[in-house]
């Protein structure tokens, strides 16, 4: 795991804690939104496109691999999918599936924890970096890996496995059978059952029942919910209690830069951070979500174009961009005077405008 993420990690889990103080949160978010900004030595990669074609780039400009590529995909987990069986890693290095797989490949999905789920035949299993089917392809159904699981299904029903293909089956002590589970994060994997959701472990055990009629991802140990009743959201704790009890109307996940989550409690889109304070800010029109701590806004006055809001609703860049796209690790694309460039949490040009489209940004350890 990269050195920046692990001890973001601690910093959250110190954020979400109740045995520490308001004063000391304040100062926490303050170092976690420094720490997005060291580099600790990494160097940052791009998707760059020109002419039509796809490339790879640093943000010194320097490109790493030529513009080559019809289609291209932001890197993940150290690789970029840049065609149906194709993807190129940092180095510039193009690993071809079919080298691997030469007979009923149909299909992929792209890196995750080291792991490529790949469907043969009729059915999906999990390919490494190596070339190596690891996981077999039996399964009818596959999520990517996250926090070292990932939920499959074949005809006895569903299983977690970790990435040496051990198989847990899901205990469902509940005539009614479970008929999906999404991707896990942070340990948890959200369950449907009976068209109610809750989560599920790594061990197959569902550790928050399904009785809410949808639930989002947890970020920061907080997951949302809508209950079933009335259909108001809240915050769920990983015990299942509330940390922001169900008043919303809608909520999105936490960014886990900012603190804050996109949510609806009556009066209009606002923000919530983790303690369950509302946040409107002055300056907000799209009240669009959080990300890597900033949110893309245009501008409530004058020529209407875009700039950057912090986690207190201040202008941290110019309103000066025809599009604004997310922040991701200390970096966002922007288009000025229909060219594409890169800019950091300053608002500084790291790279001019002048290319056609640029996206993902992926740091190299």
């Amino acid at each position: 795991m990269k050195l920046k993420s692990c001890i973001r990690r601690i910093f959250l889990l110190l954020l979400n804690s109740n045995l520490t103080t308001m004063k000391i949160k304040s100062t926490l978010l303050v170092a976690l939104i420094i720490l997005t900004s060291v580099s600790f030595g990494q160097e940052t990669l791009l998707m760059y496109r020109d002419n039509g074609l796809w490339g790879v780039m640093n943000l010194k400009g320097e490109v790493l691999v030529e513009k080559k590529f019809g289609v291209a995909k932001p890197f993940k987990n150290g690789m970029a999918k840049v065609g149906k069986f194709q993807f190129v890693d940092t180095k510039g290095e193009v690993f071809h599936l079919r080298n691997y797989i030469k007979r009923n490949l149909l299909d992929c999905r792209e890196f995750s924890e080291g792991l490529l789920g790949v469907k043969v035949s009729s059915a999906w299993g999990f390919l490494n970096k190596e070339g190596k089917l690891v996981v077999p392809a039996i399964y009818k159904y596959i999520t990517d890996f996250n926090s070292g699981y990932a939920a499959v299904r074949k005809k006895e029903g569903f299983f977690i496995i970790d990435k040496n293909g051990v198989e847990q089956k899901v205990i469902n002590n509940h005539k009614k059978k479970v008929s999906y589970i999404k991707k896990f994060s942070e340990g948890l994997a959200p369950i449907e059952r009976n068209g109610l959701w809750g989560f599920v472990n790594g061990e197959g055990n569902i550790v928050i029942e399904p009785i809410y009629l949808a639930v989002g991802y947890f970020k920061g140990g907080v997951a949302w919910a809508r209950m079933e009743k009335g259909g108001k959201v809240g915050f769920l704790k990983k015990d299942g209690s509330w940390k922001v009890e169900p008043i919303l109307n809608a909520a999105k996940d936490f960014d886990l830069v900012s603190g804050l989550a996109k949510i609806h409690d009556g009066k209009g889109w606002c923000y919530l951070n983790i303690d369950g304070k509302v946040k409107r800010f002055e300056n907000s029109r799209d009240n669009k979500r959080f990300s890597d701590g900033m949110c893309p806004e245009t501008a409530t006055m004058g020529n209407a174009k875009s700039g950057y809001l912090d986690s207190d609703g201040n202008w941290a860049t110019k309103r000066e961009f025809g599009i604004a796209t997310h922040f991701n690790n200390g970096y966002a694309a922007v288009r000025k005077n229909n060219k594409w460039g890169v800019i950091d949490k300053k608002g500084n040009w790291i790279l001019e405008p002048k290319y056609s489209y640029i996206k993902g940004f992926y740091t190299v350890d």
